[in-house]
This record gives C-alpha cells, structure tokens and sequence, in this order.
C-alpha cells in the first residue's frame, strides 16, 4: 500500500513483478493475476478444486519455498538431514 510504483507493476505484469520480487521464474504454465478492489466491489478467492502442480500432483516442497520465499528446513525434499 505504500509503494505505488510496486503496486503499479504488480497491475501491468502480475506474473513479471511478482518472478522480479522473488528473485526466480515462476513455472511456464503459471498465471498470475492481480486486482484492486474498489469501494463496491467485493473479490471471493476460491481454492482450485484440482491439484496444483504436476498432473493432478502436489507441488514439489522446492517450488512451495520458492514461491513462498521461505527457506528449505531439515528434511526437506533436496536438503541434507539435521
């Protein structure tokens, strides 16, 4: 809310701003969408009712840090054990 240019970029290229914010690509088939609300409309966001990633899979931990910007812990798919 603060940084208009920021908020700006995330209007004209969701997908680009969100990968530029991150630091890494976001999948090829991933879409990315972002809308301002306004003062008479009000957004419902429904969890897909498929699995998200790989073929009717779940997304791989790494992706899921990724995305979330978090860092892989012990145990971790691709990580050494604790």
């Amino acid at each position: 809310m603060e940084d208009e240019d920021f908020r700006q970029k995330l209007l004209d290229d969701p997908k680009g701003a969100l990968e530029q914010e991150l630091g890494d690509r976001l999948p090829e088939g991933v879409e990315v969408r972002a809308v301002q609300e306004s003062a008479d409309t009000i957004y419902l966001v429904l969890p897909s009712t498929s699995a998200v990633g790989d073929e009717g899979g779940e997304i791989s931990d790494r992706d899921l840090e990724v995305v979330a910007g978090g860092e892989a812990t012990c145990g971790m798919q691709g990580t050494s054990p604790c």
